[in-house]
């Protein structure tokens, strides 16, 4: 009797026994399951990154082709506009590219810009002409190699009065990020101008044919406030731009964006500056190669997007 209760006792254990394992093999199958699931995908998403990046680069060596097409032949219209307008096509799968590319002359150079300029541009986007005056004096304070203070600038004493004691660079600036260390900047201010400056352009103004009508729109509203300057008394503007800030662009400085978007989601922005050589047979430059910023998603106008 009491053999016969005992087997059944470890009949039962050995039930249990094998019920857990059971269990314990079935969560751990799920867990593989899930882990090998989030793997997969993993590797998917990063082969979708990349393919969005390949493209994105497809793009600016299509941006470059047109650049030196243009440039060899002036009179063939251009696949693409230099003043920065967005121009989309269709690659197969279903992928758009979007380009943007922008004759660096159609951007103000802090590092060349006279005070009227950087005047006309900070009143454009909505600064009033006292704080205008104090950026335009502050920017030339910054980069110019003197320690004269300019009337609302900011030389070495300022600085350290501010609790800076390294004091203006006086010397050219590197990028336009660099805008934000000159002292007195809104940082807002700075975040409004930056997608109007360049430090690649070879002059002092702007060429009308590649300035974006948004920027020769804000310099309009801000010479609208400005005493007029007398050697531009009298002078028509080209469309918006206003004539005193109209310089010749030697066309060889370009900045590209390219886009790429996949049917699936993933996005990829590549931001390049390059230079153009003066003779036939050289390559293209490349000032910069960086990841860049996606700008909103196109909008679905109607119209068939045409092939790259």
């Amino acid at each position: 009797m009491k053999a016969s209760v005992q087997r059944k006792r470890d009949e039962g254990f050995a039930l249990l026994l094998v019920i857990f394992l059971t269990a314990l093999i079935a969560l751990l199958a799920v867990g593989l399951t899930v882990s090998v699931r989030s793997h997969v995908r993993l590797a998917a998403n990063t082969i979708r990154s990349a393919e969005a990046e390949a493209l994105a680069d497809a793009g600016v060596q299509l941006a470059v082709l047109s650049l030196i097409s243009g440039s060899r032949s002036p009179a063939t219209p251009s696949r693409f506009p230099i003043d920065g307008q967005p121009v989309s096509c269709r690659v197969d799968g279903g992928a758009t590219l979007t380009l943007r590319i922008q004759d660096a002359s159609g951007r103000v150079n802090p590092n060349l810009a006279g005070d009227r300029l950087l005047l006309a541009l900070f009143i454009g986007l909505g600064a009033t002409r006292e704080s205008a005056s104090r950026y335009a004096d502050t920017i030339i304070d910054y980069r110019d190699t003197d320690s004269d203070r300019r009337p609302n600038g900011a030389e070495q004493p300022e600085y350290e009065a501010a609790g800076r004691p390294s004091g203006p660079k006086n010397a050219s600036f590197d990028t336009v990020e660099e805008l934000g260390r000159v002292l007195g900047m809104d940082p807002s201010m700075v975040a409004a101008a930056l997608p109007f400056l360049t430090v690649h352009s070879q002059t002092a103004g702007l060429d009308p044919r590649t300035t974006s009508q948004q920027l020769a729109g804000i310099l309009a509203r801000g010479v609208e406030q400005l005493p007029p300057r007398a050697a531009a008394a009298g002078l028509r503007p080209a469309g918006l731009l206003p004539s005193e800030f109209i310089t010749g662009s030697p066309r060889r400085v370009f900045l590209v964006t390219s886009e790429a978007r996949l049917t699936g989601g993933s996005a990829f922005a590549r931001e390049t500056v390059l230079e153009l050589q003066s003779t036939r047979s050289a390559v293209p430059v490349f000032k910069i190669w960086s990841r860049g910023s996606l700008g909103e998603t196109p909008s679905d106008s109607g119209s068939p997007v045409p092939a790259c």
